[in-house]
């Protein structure tokens, strides 16, 4: 996990890169503003702590996409 290309946590989930056709990325704010990440319906568990429970939230995915869908 990095934010602004400074490491937060090691070993949080599998690469991204390892991503292929078909699989889903999804991100979920939980009620005690912690934020998670999930990997084909797998939460990966905790990936930040103490966010605001109203906000924007702006997620990039570097790499190729072919096609998304918004949920």
């Amino acid at each position: 996990m990095r934010r602004n290309s400074a490491v937060l946590k090691v070993n949080y989930c599998p690469s991204l890169e390892w991503l292929v056709t078909g699989n889903r990325v999804g991100v979920r704010l939980d009620g005690d503003g912690n934020l998670h990440f999930l990997l084909n319906g797998e939460d990966m568990g905790v990936a930040a702590t103490n966010l605001p429970k109203v906000g924007v939230c702006n997620m990039a995915l570097i790499g190729l996409v072919y096609f998304h869908t918004m949920l």
